[in-house]
């Protein structure tokens, strides 16, 4: 199995992905040139509280707008990502509202505010380069070193859990602070799934003296 395209901001836009997250509830806006793609946005359609919305799937941190990069000037780059993206809001479902994180590299916002959208700042955080183990932790805060310095005696890092192992602590979570069990079971096995026929996962458990 290998749906995967190249044409992607990161991992939550890939077509398998979203077909496990959202199955039959979402589509992408596509332009193409000479029968390639230069230009793609997808979306997902809910349903919330009675209204027709194009929002974000369960696990999935962002979604966005991807333009091919033909190495122009920034004139001529600014100008023709001007009119690719006005082009693939202009082809969103009509009559529907929008809540959507963008990708960080979705910086081009100016045609979303002329076509009436309302944009929100939002931060996250990242580390880009992760090869000098060293740097990383001289970079951490005195608290954050001895917390981990204290994990580090009474923890150890295991990848050899399941899926299951993860919806087990999950739904003892929720019991634990008083909240309704997640139902979303059946979305993380097959979020599971689709991960592993794309190599595309490692999950970690930190296990303690008792397992």
């Amino acid at each position: 199995m290998n749906n995967s395209i190249e044409q992607v901001n990161s991992i939550f836009e890939q077509p398998w992905w979203l077909d496990a997250v959202a199955p039959g509830r979402w589509d992408a806006v596509e332009i193409r040139k000479d029968e390639q793609l230069i230009a793609r946005l997808p979306y997902v359609k809910e349903k919330r509280m009675g209204f027709k919305l194009l929002g974000m799937p369960q696990y999935t941190q962002t979604l966005g707008y991807w333009i091919e990069d033909t190495g122009a000037k920034n004139a001529r780059k600014y100008a023709r990502r001007k009119e690719l993206v006005a082009e693939l809001i202009s082809g969103l479902p009509p009559k529907y509202n929008c809540d959507m994180e963008l990708d960080h590299t979705c910086d081009y916002l100016f045609p979303f505010k002329w076509n009436g959208y309302k944009l929100q700042m939002a931060y996250s955080y990242r580390i880009e380069d992760i090869h000098d183990i060293d740097q990383l932790w001289s970079g951490l805060a005195d608290n954050i070193r001895r917390e981990i310095k204290k994990a580090q005696k009474e923890l150890t890092v295991e990848s050899d859990h399941s899926i299951d192992d993860l919806i087990l602590m999950q739904s003892k979570t929720f019991e634990r602070q008083g909240r309704k069990k997640s139902e979303d079971r059946e979305l993380l096995k097959r979020l599971d799934t689709a991960l592993s026929e794309h190599d595309a996962k490692k999950l970690l458990c930190a296990v303690d003296s008792q397992g």
